[in-house]
């Protein structure tokens, strides 16, 4: 659906472009206008003009449709806000209830896609003059939308039954207990208790670095102070 929106925003745009060619100069800045209010994009009248001169816009505009066509097979995410920390997510695609899980490394940002797609306009139409270039760059952008929308009800009604399937706990251990038996096969709960048990850990290592660092470099100080200040009266050789 977003490819077909974003191809029938580009149509209508080469579509309002064709029907202006014959027009003077006020219908341009309704042209402008209309553009800016549609897709807002703010395009000059020079910039128009330049548009409408141009003799192969329609296969620029082709060209530009085939490499947004293949952006949109990514998956796009408006805001990577709401995945921070996540390591997969669930997609519902249109006209199905079921769910496919993606890994988080898979989705793009927006801003991304956009970066993506100028960077492969530019590439493959270079030879056209920056000046029609530019500004049509700037409307198929606009035209580039997001095809993932993330749901922040369905994530906190599955937080809230992970919640109360898990309520937070406190396992006490000792050195050398056993968390879980060897060749058991891992619940849930398990893997809740491991991956607390290693973000512990890592936590206790970041938690040491800083002393471990300040008695090696009082070790340092002081070995290099004995060297040159009480062994420098002869009590050792030279060498």
């Amino acid at each position: 659906p977003q490819i077909e929106r974003s191809k029938q925003k580009l149509e209508e745009f080469a579509e309002a472009i064709t029907a202006f060619k014959n027009k003077k100069q006020k219908g341009v800045e309704n042209l402008r206008k209309q553009l800016e209010k549609e897709l807002g994009v703010q395009l000059s009248v020079d910039n128009i003009i330049r548009i409408i001169q141009y003799r192969d816009l329609n296969n620029l505009l082709e060209g530009i449709l085939t490499i947004e066509e293949s952006i949109l097979q990514n998956n796009i995410l408006r805001d990577p806000q709401g995945i921070m920390g996540k390591k997969s997510i669930e997609i519902q695609m249109p006209n199905s209830n079921g769910t496919v899980r993606h890994p988080v490394d898979d989705l793009i940002t927006l801003e991304k896609a956009r970066f993506l797609l100028e960077e492969k306009i530019r590439q493959l139409f270079w030879q056209v003059d920056k000046r029609v270039l530019d500004p049509v760059v700037r409307v198929s952008l606009a035209t580039l939308q997001p095809n993932l929308k993330y749901d922040h009800k369905e994530n906190e009604r599955r937080l809230d039954k992970i919640n109360r399937e898990f309520p937070s706990r406190v396992v006490s251990y000792n050195q050398g207990d056993v968390l879980i038996p060897f060749r058991k096969i891992l619940s849930e709960k398990d893997v809740l208790l491991l991956d607390a048990y290693q973000k512990l850990k890592i936590a206790e290592i970041y938690r040491d670095v800083p002393w471990n660092f300040f008695t090696i470099l009082f070790l340092v100080v002081f070995y290099n102070l004995f060297l040159t200040k009480i062994l420098a009266n002869g009590s050792r050789n030279k060498p």
